[in-house]
């Protein structure tokens, strides 16, 4: 559908969704452009993850319209979501680290020989075809298990390729990659919006939004509390939509002496998940753990508590 110049090809209008008393979604607009990334932000509770479930088909709204590339929807079943263009795909990874790149394509809807064995040759020739078509360098018969976080997220982005999605739901696509692996994927997706394929992209990491976006949409208690071209606006505004003031206004550090060591660990470790782990906590002191999913934060945290033995 053609407005003012741009093809839409999804429309959300009015859409509400309660569970019990708590409203998570009150009557929200939201559209998506061919070759656009409109990213959406908001705190946690905001209302994205609702709004991605009723898209992909897990949830059913309670009122409003979705309409995708021409056709209106009161709600969208799995098989229908599908059906009109759209795959989700999410942080975790979902793939079989045991099979190669083609076996996770086609799994399935396998090709296969006359004999209705699986056709693993033409699977290879037909997963690298795609995957030149879209600029994207993975080797077909490469284990899953032995590509990088960012290649396996590219892959689920292929597998949705497959199905003939032109709608995209991204959700924390970066959250467990590091700085080149972050950049590799939004190039990926920069391709394909050059393909006029339309992106919703979530993340908490506002920045990337700047570097990738061409709109955001802010959610917060399950309104929608404005919709900015990403060139118009800048950090400070995004972020008072989210939160209701000034970035300046969060928290003031307050200034605290620490006292004595109360709790020491030193060259801490346990198999296959961390190792060599050294720190003090003081007494009036809050100690910060960072790092991606995967880099043993929890693991760390159970063998603390005690949950898990040390090695």
């Amino acid at each position: 559908m053609e407005q003012n110049g741009r093809n839409e090809i999804l429309a959300i209008d009015n859409l509400s969704k309660s569970f019990g008393d708590t409203v998570a979604l009150d009557k929200v607009h939201f559209d998506l452009c061919a070759g656009e990334v409109h990213c959406l932000v908001g705190e946690n509770g905001a209302g994205k993850s609702t709004l991605i479930k009723i898209l992909a088909g897990a949830e059913r709204p309670d009122d409003g319209t979705i309409t995708a590339f021409g056709t209106q929807y009161s709600r969208l079943s799995p098989q229908q979501s599908i059906e009109a263009g759209i795959a989700t795909i999410y942080q975790d990874i979902e793939l079989v680290g045991s099979l190669t790149v083609a076996d996770n394509i086609f799994l399935g809807r396998e090709l296969r020989t006359k004999w209705s064995s699986i056709d693993s040759g033409a699977q290879n020739e037909k997963a690298g075809e795609l995957m030149r078509s879209m600029n994207i360098d993975l080797p077909p018969t490469a284990l899953v298990e032995a590509l990088s976080a960012a290649q396996q997220q590219t892959l689920q982005i292929v597998k949705a390729l497959y199905l003939n999605a032109n709608i995209l739901i991204l959700d924390e696509p970066t959250a467990a990659l590091g700085v080149e692996e972050t950049k590799a994927l939004l190039e990926t997706i920069k391709s394909l919006t050059a393909q006029k394929r339309g992106i919703i992209y979530i993340s908490h990491f506002l920045r990337e939004i700047f570097e990738i976006g061409d709109r955001v949409t802010v959610l917060k208690d399950g309104r929608v509390t404005g919709t900015f071209n990403v060139r118009e606006t800048n950090l400070g505004t995004i972020t008072k939509s989210m939160i209701g003031r000034e970035r300046s206004l969060f928290y003031e550090r307050a200034a605290v002496e620490t006292g004595e060591v109360t709790f020491q660990v030193r060259d801490l470790g346990r198999l296959q998940h961390f190792k060599g782990v050294t720190f003090d906590l003081h007494r009036g002191e809050i100690l910060g753990f960072g790092g991606v999913v995967g880099s043993g934060r929890s693991a760390l945290m159970r063998v603390l508590f005690g949950a898990d033995r040390r090695t």
